[in-house]
């Protein structure tokens, strides 16, 4: 089956701002919305990277359904486990569950390694004890 290729216009069709902005509060995917449009994917995003309108709209219908589904979990959670809804964030807006990003709550490992041998330990064969003072950590 071959796939029938989309027209590509230059322009957004006039009113594409209020439709993005709606559909991406709807959550609908980008691929759906340029099909409503009757272009691609690639066709979409350009126009939304060549007017900051339409970047805009969609952006802000974008944060409409967060804080739509942020309202909901914080009803849920007064009521019972709220799931569905941290789902959604989840998967939708990135939420991570003990995301500690940006916290020097971090543990660093220091390695300590002894010099390079001369000549003479190589040839005469002799073996260079580690100092074990700095093998010795606090407990």
């Amino acid at each position: 089956m071959t796939r029938q290729r989309l027209p590509s216009p230059d322009k957004a069709p006039r009113g594409a701002a209020d439709k993005l902005r709606k559909w991406a509060a709807e959550a609908v995917p980008q691929k759906v919305m340029a099909r409503r449009f009757g272009v691609g994917v690639a066709t979409l995003k350009r126009w939304m990277e060549e007017d900051e309108r339409l970047e805009a709209a969609y952006d802000e219908g974008v944060e409409e359904e967060h804080q739509m589904l942020y309202q909901a979990l914080k009803r849920k959670l007064a009521t019972d486990n709220g799931a569905a809804a941290m789902f959604l964030l989840k998967t939708r807006h990135g939420y991570r569950e003990g995301d500690q990003t940006g916290q020097a709550n971090r543990v660093q490992v220091t390695f300590t390694l002894p010099g390079a041998a001369t000549k003479e330990q190589w040839t005469q064969g002799r073996v260079i004890e580690p100092d074990k003072r700095a093998l010795e950590h606090d407990a």
